[in-house]
Order: structure tokens, then sequence, then C-alpha cells
């Protein structure tokens, strides 16, 4: 900000020669932020060791990594992201867990934003890219919370799949990859919300499917080719034709849900 603050996430601590105004001050700071984070897991430990009353809960926690991470260039906000996806399970606060989460791939792109550089190595990863990979990892555990009947951190990976993936996509500059996304996102939150009985996720389905609809109108009207809008055809097809037939098969709990 006007020169005398760094951007956070894109602060490069060994990107000068004034190591005194700038290297040090940075280091100190990081290593003391650093230090809170372990002392603050430290008195997590002792409270849970003594079983005594969570104190804090889901928002405290979630308000703590966010604050190590945007001030930290990295190192200590990663080790916060770890400790707080730790102590989330450990309280069984999956809105802690779904918050440190959210803050990986921001991260993780500050620290590739300087170590690179430092390794002699080059860096191409975007962002976006990265969040992406991370909304799909969320997918996938949405799908293992189905599975694994652990329906309790379920709305923290449909959450998580859809603050990744959709934002990423649209910041990609692609309507094809926004229509892909927001097809996935669909089934994803639609096939859940039918195998657990939630409506609520079934909405959100549907309304996933319809701004999937809304960008592929828009993708056909800029002259999309033909192969893209046989995928998006393909897509909304068997998107319906899955939803469909689970509808069908689950229509008596779906009744009574």
């Amino acid at each position: 900000v006007g020169g005398e603050v760094p951007i956070p996430l894109q602060v490069d601590p060994f990107a000068y020669s004034q190591s005194m105004s700038w290297t040090v001050p940075i280091l100190i700071l990081e290593v003391l932020i650093l230090a809170a984070v372990m002392l603050f897991d430290w008195v997590e430990a002792q409270r849970l060791s003594r079983q005594l009353p969570d104190h804090r809960g889901a928002a405290g926690r979630g308000a703590w990594v966010m604050v190590a991470s945007l001030l930290s260039f990295g190192p200590a906000g990663i080790i916060a992201i770890i400790l707080t996806i730790r102590r989330g399970v450990n309280w069984t606060q999956p809105a802690a867990v779904l918050t440190a989460w959210l803050m990986t791939p921001l991260m993780i792109f500050a620290t590739l934003f300087w170590l690179p550089d430092l390794l002699s190595m080059t860096n191409s990863l975007k962002l976006s890219e990265i969040a992406i990979a991370f909304g799909i990892i969320s997918v996938i555990f949405s799908a293992w919370t189905v599975v694994s009947r652990r329906g309790l951190w379920l709305t923290s990976g449909l959450w998580a799949s859809h603050l990744l993936i959709l934002p990423a996509a649209i910041a990609m500059n692609n309507l094809l990859f926004v229509i892909i996304a927001a097809f996935t996102l669909s089934a994803t939150a639609w096939v859940s919300g039918i195998l657990t009985l939630r409506k609520g996720w079934r909405i959100i389905g549907a309304s996933d499917l319809l701004v999937g609809i809304l960008f592929g109108g828009i993708f056909f009207i800029t002259g999309a080719g033909i192969g893209a809008i046989l995928i998006v055809l393909f897509g909304s097809a068997a998107l319906l034709g899955t939803i469909t037939y689970l509808t069908q098969t689950y229509e008596g709990h779906l009744s009574d849900d």
C-alpha cells in the first residue's frame, strides 16, 4: 500500500539486497507468527488432554487461521492450516476445517511466489489452477463422505468445492471451463442431496445446473465450435439422466424428505 506495506500473498523476503531493512524484518515477523501459531496449538493440546470445554469455537479457529495466513508469506500460514485442520477434527468442527482448507491454495501460491527463485527453479502455476486442484480434491472428499456415511463433513466438502472450483474457472476466462465446472458442481451437490436426503443440496445442485445452462447459452451465442457444443450437450444429458435415474430409484425416500 503506497510502497510501504508488502502486498499479501506476493511477498518475497529475499527479493532485495537490503537485508536489514527488508529480509530481516520480514523473517522476524514470520518467526513471531510461527511462534504464535505453535503457542495457540499448545494451548489447544492442553485443553484436550485435560478434557476442558472448547472456549474458542469454530469461528475463533477459522478467524485465527485466516489472520495467520494473510500475515504470513507461506511457511507459518501452512503450519497454521495443518494445525487448524487437526484441531478441527479433534473438536469435530467442520467449519474450522473448511476455513483452513480454503486458505491452503492461497498459502501455496504465496510460497510459490518466492521459493522457486530461491531454489533457481521456474514456476508457472496460477492461483486459479491451484484452487481448481483443491476443488477437485474437495469433490472427491464429498463423494467419500457419502460413501462412508460421514454426513457431518459432507457440507464442508460441498461448500469447499463450490467456493474453489467455480471462482477459479471464471478466473481462467474460458466459458467452457465455467460450464464444465458448473455441471460438475451440480452433479456433486444434486447426487449427494439425493443419496443423503438433503433437500437444500438438491436445490443448490439444480441452481448449479441453471448456471451451467446460462453460460452454455452465452457460449453458443459467441460462436463455440462443434466439439465444444457436443461436450456441453453430452454433459448436460448425462447429468440429467443420472439425476432422473436416482430420483426414481429413491422416490419413496425423497417423498418423505
